[in-house]
């Protein structure tokens, strides 16, 4: 049994989806106890090419979602077999705290860990758990890419055969399709943003100004799954983090996880991501590209017509 994962992450200005795989075999990985500091591959997890594989059985295939130019180029000269996702969009490594077992006892040098398996988490058990950090690979959908995934997920994904969907990627889901109730609503600004490198970027920000949004953003922040707050940012070396040119659970962490914060230890997690702040990021990227998307598929004349139109609402408060 798959189970497919996604989590937003803050990438660069405007964060990109990150979309990976678990699949059911030996979970038993020996992390050397010298101190290495190295991250272990997450056994449970799927290799980029097996995602990219599996994903097209599930009527979920990546290439579904991206810009055509870019299967255009890795299709050029093709004409039996379509690329695969592997040869169209790089692939990413990133680090990811999960529920895990450390058994006591192991053999002297060595120690012998265990991560949940999603669907395993909240049942019953007598051993504790710990968050601890492992790299799992997948890829990197931008904003506009990662809506039209999520848009394509099931309203009942949670039962039968949409069982394969994590609980963090329904979330994600429910949320992009409050991204677009809110564009519909036109409830969004034009803002200019100084960046982290000085220069100022104009774009488009959401404008959570109602009773009603105000509360589905706190229900939301509320219901976030804990793994998706725990994907590691900036930890060790810079190969930690997304990887490539530069992850799992179902819904939530497991009782007993203990989280571990020592700077000298170089195995360590940080403190969860604000959920708020994960979800404001999201909600400005995703409707910052479909708007520049929405314009500019219009004429000239339109465009500059629904601009003015936007500038018009937004100067009146953007009511209604």
């Amino acid at each position: 049994m798959a189970i497919l994962h996604c989590n937003w992450l803050r990438k660069n200005q405007n964060g990109c989806l990150f979309i990976w795989g678990e699949t059911w075999r030996s979970p038993r990985v020996n992390s050397e106890s010298n101190g290495s500091g190295d991250i272990p591959l997450h056994p449970l997890a799927m290799t980029s090419v097996e995602l990219s594989e599996w994903l097209p059985s599930q009527n979920m295939a990546i290439t579904n979602f991206i810009q055509q130019s870019q299967v255009a180029i890795a299709t050029t000269g093709r004409t039996r077999k379509a690329a695969s996702a592997t040869e169209i969009i790089p692939t990413h490594s990133q680090i990811i705290a999960v529920p895990t077992y450390i058994p006591e006892g192991s053999s002297e040098g060595t120690v012998a860990i265990f991560p949940v398996h999603s669907a395993s988490l909240g049942l019953d058990t007598d051993s504790p758990q710990y968050l601890q950090p492992w790299r799992v690979e997948g890829f990197c959908l931008n904003p506009s890419e990662a809506v039209k995934f999520l848009a394509a997920i099931p309203l009942n994904a949670a039962k039968g055969e949409n069982a394969f969907l994590g609980g963090d990627l329904r979330f994600w889901s429910q949320v992009a399709r409050w991204s677009l109730d809110l564009i519909s609503r036109c409830k969004f600004l034009p803002t200019i943003d100084r960046q982290s490198d000085g220069v100022f970027a104009a774009k488009w920000q959401v404008l959570l100004d109602s009773a009603v949004d105000g509360t589905r953003l706190e229900k939301f922040s509320a219901n976030m799954p804990l793994v998706c707050r725990t994907y590691q940012e900036g930890l060790g070396s810079g190969e930690w983090g997304v990887g490539g040119d530069e992850g799992a659970g179902g819904a939530g962490g497991a009782g007993g996880e203990e989280l571990i914060t020592n700077a000298q230890c170089p195995i360590y997690v940080n403190f969860p991501t604000e959920a708020q702040e994960l979800l404001l990021g999201f909600l400005n990227s995703t409707i910052d590209a479909q708007v520049r998307e929405m314009v500019s598929s219009q004429p000239p004349i339109e465009a500059k017509a629904i601009s003015h139109l936007y500038q018009l609402r937004c100067d009146s408060g953007c009511k209604g």
